[in-house]
């Protein structure tokens, strides 16, 4: 996990810091199955009753639904030591394809929704590639699912591979900057990314980049608003 402070980039208050999880200190083997649920130093990251789960590494990964016989109907990501926190952005790759390739996220509070984003296909034909999902509204929520873009729940099956999570901790807006590393291609940043007020977002996404961030193994595409 990567503490990054980006108070002086946005103008936020003193001490205001986001977090990157690309799982660098993950202890797993590469292909090696887990228990249902994982932690992070800051996140719960489980999946639904019965489903499988595994780490890779080269990069550090966790693949939900891995099993076709024990398939994943969401993956659900929390926080550990905090009552709430804010899910900014993730890096994914839908490396096997997945029956429906976009996703529902939904962020609750107390148990009730309190945003929800459309998003995907977590793959880019083009550069043969994952993707980075940004997030808007997903601020203070305790819990954040992730799962197939389906009308009945038991029809999701999801089995991508989660990289990077960029999240903040109580009170840190759901704009926050990410880090693309040295192959970041800029031409990969679609129009829709800077509409509706994105602009904000790529300017500090092209700051973040000057200190690190998400990990991502090669060029990217940025999802933003269900939109590529």
């Amino acid at each position: 996990m990567r503490l990054i402070s980006f108070a002086l980039f946005l103008g936020l208050s003193a001490g205001a810091q986001a977090a990157i999880e690309n799982f660098d200190s993950a202890t797993w083997l590469h292909h090696e199955s887990l228990p249902s649920t994982v932690l992070t130093q800051d996140l719960i990251i489980s999946v639904d009753a019965g489903a499988s789960l595994k780490g890779v590494r080269g990069p550090n990964a966790l693949q939900p639904g891995f099993d076709p016989l024990t398939p994943a109907e969401m993956l659900i990501i929390e926080p550990r030591n905090t009552e709430v926190f804010s899910l900014n952005g993730f890096v994914a790759t839908d490396l096997f394809q997945m029956t429906e390739p976009t996703l529902k996220v939904e962020g609750f509070r107390e148990g009730v929704v309190v945003a929800t984003q459309v998003t995907g296909p977590l793959w880019d034909n083009v550069n043969e590639n994952g993707v980075l999902v940004a997030l808007t509204g997903f601020d203070d929520v305790d819990r954040v699912e992730i799962s197939g873009n389906v009308t009945a729940p038991t029809a999701s099956d999801v089995f991508f591979f989660l990289e990077s999570l960029a999240y903040g901790y109580p009170g840190e807006p759901g704009e926050s900057p990410f880090g693309f590393g040295s192959n970041f291609n800029f031409d990969n940043i679609d129009a829709g990314s800077a509409s509706s007020g994105g602009m904000l977002s790529v300017f500090a996404m092209l700051l973040f980049a000057l200190v690190g961030g998400l990990r991502f193994s090669g060029r990217l595409k940025v999802i933003r608003d269900g939109a590529i």
